[in-house]
């Protein structure tokens, strides 16, 4: 007996044609799917080279480093592939290893890892550890997150915000930029200089009407 497949229940956009709009859903269940994947391998890697690590004799430890055992992991996995996975050096495994190992005692891991991507656990780690940002455990950020929907961007954006730059502090480093230009160009000493002078005038008042 065939079970059919479920339905799928189909956004209509009151702007979009309904085909296109179909088009896209279909599209972004797809791109879901591969991210998905792409996180449950960033796990699985991260498990598989921990376990082999903590395994490993203490000869091998005392032979090489932790980095430099990445970074040999590292090699292995790129060895036969057309275009690498993971750098040479053994930064992205180490990435993954630390994430995994962070993580590994978290309540509720498996429910967490199917609502996120794994880049979501890593920048609530690396929020975390940053002493310039006020934050709490990961784990409440990543709930946020799943609360809220957001994307990686979007979380990171809650939490640590980008500074505002004022038009003020724009502008004098635009002029120092500018006057920093011997403007040799200008063969006319003359107009040379009169185009410092208005970048002077210009700065003083900007100076004066802070």
């Amino acid at each position: 007996m065939t079970i059919p497949a479920p339905k799928v229940k189909l956004y209509l956009s009151e702007i979009l044609r309904p085909e296109f709009s179909c088009q896209l859903q279909q599209e972004s269940r797809k791109y879901n799917l591969i991210q998905k994947a792409k996180s449950k391998k960033e796990w699985h890697f991260g498990n598989l080279v921990n376990v082999e690590w903590e395994s490993a004799g203490d000869d091998m430890k005392t032979e090489i480093s932790k980095d430099q055992f990445y970074a040999e992991c590292s090699r292995v996995m790129n060895a036969e592939l057309p275009f690498p996975i993971v750098t040479d050096s053994g930064q992205t495994l180490r990435r993954w290893c630390n994430v995994a190992e962070s993580y590994a005692n978290m309540p509720g891991l498996e429910a967490f890892q199917e609502a996120l991507s794994f880049d979501h656990f890593f920048h609530a780690r690396r929020m975390a550890n940053d002493p310039a940002i006020p934050l709490s455990i990961p784990v409440l950020v990543l709930a946020e997150a799943v609360k809220n929907k957001w994307v990686v961007k979007e979380m990171i954006q809650h939490y640590a915000p980008p500074e505002l730059v004022h038009d003020y502090d724009k502008a004098l480093g635009w002029l120092d930029s500018l006057q920093a230009i011997k403007l040799d160009w200008i063969k006319n000493k003359t107009e040379r200089e009169e185009a410092q002078m208005h970048l002077s005038a210009y700065r003083q008042i900007v100076e004066r009407n802070k």
